[in-house]
C-alpha cells in the first residue's frame, strides 16, 4: 500500500517524465518518429501503448489518492475521469484528413485534456499551498507555496495560450504565422511545459524536494 506522498511522488515523475519517454521512445523505435506536433500526436506512433498506460497510471494514481479533504479528493477523482477521458478519446491526426467522427472525437480529447491541466493547476493553487497552522509554517513550506504559484501559473498559462492559438487558428487569425507555428511545434513545447510544472509540484508536495527539515531532538540532560 503506498502512502499519500508515495502516491504524489509518483504521480509527479509520470508528469516530469511524460515528454522525455515519448521522444525518446518514438525515436529509438521503428519507424523511428522525429518530434510529434503535440504530446497527443505519439498516441499514432510506437509509443501510443505507452502514452495511454501514462495516463491510465496518472488516473489510477489520483483514484487512490484519499486527500486531506472533500475537495481534495473530488479534485483526485475528477483528474482520474479526465485523465482517462485523455487516453480513450485519441486526438485527430495531423493526417490524412479526420472523418467528422474523428474530429468529434478529437474535440472530446482537448476538452479532456484542458479539464484535466485545469484540475491540475487547482491543485498547485489552491490546495497545495494550504497550511493548518500559519504561525508554525516553516521557511520549506513557503519555499514550497512558491513552487506551487509558479507550476500552478505556468499551467495555466500554457492552457490559456494553447486554447487562444486554438481559437485564432480556427478563425483563420494566425493564417500568415500557421507554418511557422507548426514548424516549431508550438503545441508539444507548451504541453511538455505543463507536464514538467505538474511533475514538479507533485514531486515537491510528496516531499522528493523541499522536506521540512526533522526536528532536533532536545539533549538529554544527566543526573549527577
Amino acid at each position: 500500500m503506498f502512502s499519500y506522498l508515495e502516491l504524489r511522488q509518483a504521480v509527479g515523475w509520470i508528469g516530469l517524465t511524460f515528454p522525455f519517454i515519448l521522444v525518446i521512445g518514438a525515436y529509438a523505435l521503428p519507424p523511428h518518429r522525429g518530434l510529434q506536433s503535440s504530446i497527443s500526436a505519439y498516441y499514432y506512433t510506437a509509443m501510443g501503448n505507452v502514452f495511454v498506460g501514462l495516463l491510465c497510471a496518472i488516473g489510477v494514481f489520483h483514484l487512490a489518492t484519499e486527500g486531506y479533504d472533500r475537495a481534495d479528493r473530488t479534485a483526485g477523482r475528477l483528474a482520474c475521469l479526465f485523465a482517462l477521458g485523455v487516453a480513450w478519446f485519441p486526438t485527430t491526426r495531423d493526417c490524412p484528413p479526420p472523418t467528422p467522427t474523428q474530429n468529434i472525437i478529437g474535440d472530446w480529447h482537448y476538452a479532456f485534456a484542458a479539464l484535466l491541466f485545469g484540475v491540475l493547476a487547482f491543485f498547485c493553487l489552491r490546495q497545495f499551498p494550504q497550511t493548518t497552522n500559519i504561525a508554525t509554517r516553516t521557511q520549506q513550506k513557503k519555499e514550497r507555496n512558491a513552487v506551487y504559484y509558479i507550476c500552478g501559473w505556468t499551467i495555466a498559462g500554457c492552457i490559456a495560450v494553447i486554447g487562444s492559438v486554438k481559437v485564432f487558428k480556427h478563425f483563420g487569425v494566425l493564417v500568415n504565422f500557421r507554418a511557422w507555428l507548426d514548424l516549431w511545434k508550438w503545441n508539444f513545447w507548451f504541453e511538455s511545459l505543463a507536464l514538467i510544472a505538474f511533475g514538479v509540484a507533485f514531486l515537491v508536495k510528496g516531499e522528493f524536494i523541499l522536506k521540512d527539515d526533522p526536528s532536533p531532538v532536545a539533549p538529554v540532560r544527566r543526573e549527577a
